[in-house]
């Protein structure tokens, strides 16, 4: 842009600029809260989190707290109930190229393969599952998806083993808690 060019656009856009702030001035006197007002009720809302979120602390300030209710001891994980139980196709898969996507060692989370990693399509991501039949009480997590033509009732389970050895695995018809 020359200089010519530039003195002359410049009092437009000035005067834009003078607009823009002119309108924001009107807008905020509709909110005729001042600092000091602004300032007590933002003290107020972090004195009403603070104080619900560490009862214990604000009993020893004095705070009478006799009205809310205990919360009790919250269940382990491990003693929680399934939410459902489902009968499911089981197979197996390994991190080999053939049998995966080009980056064999990623989930579709985005996350490395680990020992306890299914995949499963119709479940979110991070749900938590049993396969009691086969392994007892160790609790797999869904990380990663199959191919879309697998649908409900199929469970893909990642291992850690040579393509024969998952190949041996096969197509097992198992009782899957979900959690």
């Amino acid at each position: 842009m020359s200089l010519r060019a530039y003195r002359k656009a410049a009092p437009a856009c000035r005067q834009a600029g003078s607009n823009l702030f002119q309108n924001t001035m009107r807008y905020s006197k509709l909110f005729k809260f001042t600092f000091p007002y602004k300032l007590a009720i933002i003290l107020a809302l972090i004195s009403i989190v603070f104080d619900s979120s560490f009862p214990r602390l604000a009993q020893a300030q004095g705070a009478n707290l006799s009205g809310l209710e205990s919360f009790g001891q919250l269940p382990l994980a491990s003693e929680r109930e399934a939410t459902r139980t489902i009968k499911v196709v089981l197979t197996a898969y390994s991190s080999t190229p053939n049998q995966t996507d080009n980056t064999p060692f990623i989930t579709a989370n985005g996350r490395q393969v680990y020992d306890g990693l299914i995949a499963v399509n119709w479940l979110p991501f991070g749900t938590r599952v049993k396969l009691p039949e086969l392994f007892g009480d160790k609790i797999f997590t869904v990380n990663d998806r199959m191919h879309p033509r697998f649908g409900r009732g199929r469970v893909d389970l990642w291992l850690d083993l040579p393509l024969d050895e998952v190949k041996a695995f096969g197509v097992k018809r198992v009782v899957m808690e979900v959690y």
